[in-house]
């Protein structure tokens, strides 16, 4: 079983990219800190995404996270027990937290939609022992600027991708992105 030590040391990425969004490291630890160990066994991804991440937020910013697990339920169930493990520190925040879930056998059957090229464009891997979460957002960042793919932001603060060219977006296909 890892400890929460192992979660909090792949590399003190938070502190140098996050130092300007205020209280998110500590918010972090105090997430990290509120997985019980039976959850904890089955995470093996967590990043930051959102504005956040992109060091936008303000005081009333939601912590946005991607957490990829395995062996956990699959859909509603999963997301409960994830929801029910991390909002209790989270809550302490006052921030509202979102969870984007998914479990490792799910990956090869995912479709690419602006959400996830967003939360590989934004992440912040916070825990990755096996860099699975890394090898995916790097696959998914060099197939957009294959395609020639640029991100844009529309005028309500989001952000869209559409080619640089002006043509129709590609067929982008995840098992490319995996290997």
């Amino acid at each position: 079983m890892q400890t929460l030590k192992r979660l909090r040391s792949p590399k003190p990425l938070i502190l140098t990219e996050l130092k300007s969004s205020g209280r998110v490291l500590e918010i972090l630890r105090e997430t990290l800190d509120g997985l019980d160990g039976e959850v904890r066994r089955h995470i093996l991804g967590l990043a930051l995404f959102g504005s956040l991440a992109r060091g936008e937020g303000n005081p009333r910013s939601d912590i946005d996270l991607f957490i990829l697990t395995r062996g956990l339920s699959r859909g509603v169930e999963r997301r409960r027990i994830l929801y029910k493990a991390l909002y209790p520190a989270v809550a302490k925040s006052r921030r509202d937290l979102t969870i984007v879930d998914v479990g490792v056998e799910e990956l090869k059957s995912l479709r690419p939609s602006s959400l996830l090229l967003n939360i590989a464009y934004d992440a912040v891997i916070i825990h990755d022992p096996e860099g699975i979460l890394r090898r995916l957002f790097k696959a998914i960042k060099e197939t957009l600027r294959r395609y020639g793919i640029i991100r844009y932001r529309l005028p309500d603060g989001s952000y869209a991708f559409k080619p640089r060219d002006g043509g129709k977006m590609p067929r982008m296909v995840i098992q490319d992105w995996i290997r």
